[in-house]
């Protein structure tokens, strides 16, 4: 665990608190560090932050990082003065490990968030979305319809059913929790999953859905950022950033 210096640690009102999870090692990026490559003239991670540090719904941020990024992270946080980001944690073997070494740290908070560092395109109102609607199940995930027609495909490389899509949806972050749920989750799932609600939904537990974004892209692959230069390129000319 590394605290950040102490002008970040004042109390705040809020009962919201967030798990800020960058601590893959970007294999599919070859060498580039994507949480700390730069979409336009800041670093992929710097939007994410801006708007969990703005936002007056959110009390404190921990960042969970690879070991090699623990610098670049603690002068990013100097450099931006994100003073809600409390302390910096050194990520696990799997993100879920990662994930509840973060929620170890994120104290006295009724509401959860859990986001990816490599989704950087989130904004005020997802966040108020998800505070609103983790209170149905005490679990709430945003969605996004798919768009595309789905097929079955065998191992032989042929087309054996057709998917209905209707009721079929894309999942992002932020994934919203009431605290004790999604602590005892991780407490008592050790399979590997692929995101924070798996692990609910593995416990028995329910999980409610909100509206997601269709600009919130995870950044993955190198292409990605082609798409994410056009994306801030759209929101700078309407003014959304």
């Amino acid at each position: 665990m590394i605290l950040v210096p102490e002008r970040s640690k004042e109390k705040n009102i809020s009962n919201v608190g967030v798990v800020l999870v960058a601590a893959g090692n970007s294999t599919r990026m070859g060498s580039m560090d994507k949480i700390f490559s730069k979409i336009g003239n800041k670093e992929v991670i710097s939007y994410s932050l801006s708007v969990f540090n703005s936002s007056p719904i959110v009390g404190s941020i921990v960042l969970v990082l690879n070991k090699s990024s623990i610098k670049s992270g603690q002068k990013l946080v100097m450099d931006y003065g994100f003073d809600k980001v409390s302390k910096i944690v050194i990520g696990g073997a799997r993100r879920q490990d990662s994930v509840l070494l973060g929620l170890k740290e994120v104290n006295d908070f009724d509401i959860i968030m859990i986001h990816d560092g490599a989704r950087p395109f989130i904004n005020s109102n997802i966040l108020k979305l998800g505070k609103s609607a983790v209170n149905k199940t005490g679990s709430a995930i945003p969605v996004i319809p798919l768009e595309d027609s789905i097929k079955s495909v065998n191992t032989d490389g042929f087309v054996v059913d057709h998917v209905d899509r209707k009721n079929l949806y894309l999942v992002q972050t932020p994934q919203v929790f009431h605290q004790d749920i999604i602590l005892q989750a991780h407490h008592d799932i050790e399979k590997d999953v692929t995101d924070d609600s798996a692990m609910v939904e593995l416990n028995n537990g329910k999980v409610s859905v909100f509206q997601g974004l269709k600009d919130n892209i995870k950044l993955t692959t190198l292409s990605d950022y082609s798409l994410a230069e056009s994306i801030l390129d759209f929101k700078i000319r309407h003014g959304e950033l």
